[in-house]
């Protein structure tokens, strides 16, 4: 849908942004290894917490499936809920984090979280840090972690744009991991990855664009 002009802009301009929210606005990484480790500990597997780095991004059912194959699936992923909720709001924004958000407010265009975490968990983390009213929509999986990956959190946000008025002719992802590319191209989307996230070189690759620094997605996004 895009291409990058000689400038490093996005030709033609966005009309909508979505945003993912672990590894992209939120340095989450050390609250949601330490909640794995100490949910494994509880079933009797010692794993420490920087071996689960790789576990942060995809969907938790995912994760679980992998890291706990002898526990019934429901009641794996509602442990380790328990245990994350207990720290969640302990995660910082990254530094880039307000200075995006206070560019992309000044430019008009809406703006979206889709995350694969529990929706009603996203919105209270963003309360806690004063930046719900930031966007127009906060998706994220639903009970039972119902539409949890990142296809369908995507479709969802961009429904949800669409019927309160958005432009969703040209919507741009910005995310850290491949789970972003991916789920946001099931909906024929582009996707910007972050450099200061938690995804690697090999997974960079894929995305239509990476930005180093808050400058750098500014210029992209003509912004």
């Amino acid at each position: 849908m895009f291409r990058l002009t000689h400038d490093c802009r996005l030709d033609p301009r966005p009309t909508t942004v979505l945003i993912d929210m672990d590894g992209t606005l939120l340095d989450s990484l050390s609250a949601i290894t330490g909640a794995l480790s100490r949910a494994l500990g509880d079933y009797g597997h010692e794993a420490a917490p920087e071996s689960l780095r790789r576990y942060v991004g995809p969907p938790i059912r995912e994760a679980m499936t992998e890291l706990l194959p002898e526990v019934p699936l429901d009641e794996a992923v509602a442990h380790y809920r328990a245990v994350y909720g207990a720290s969640m709001l302990e995660s910082p924004l990254f530094a880039e984090t307000r200075p995006l958000l206070d560019a992309l407010a000044l430019s008009g265009l809406p703006l979206a979280v889709a995350t694969s975490k529990k929706e009603v968990n996203a919105r209270e983390v963003l309360v806690h840090h004063g930046l719900d009213d930031r966007f127009t929509v906060i998706s994220g999986a639903g009970e039972g972690d119902r539409n949890g990956d990142k296809a369908a959190v995507v479709a969802d946000a961009l429904r949800r744009l669409a019927a309160g008025g958005a432009d969703v002719s040209a919507p741009i992802m910005i995310g850290d991991k491949i789970h972003d590319v991916e789920g946001a191209a099931s909906s024929g989307v582009d996707t910007i990855l972050v450099g200061w996230g938690y995804g690697s070189a090999e997974e960079r690759s894929q995305a239509l664009a990476v930005a180093d620094d808050v400058a750098g997605l500014r210029r992209m996004l003509s912004v």
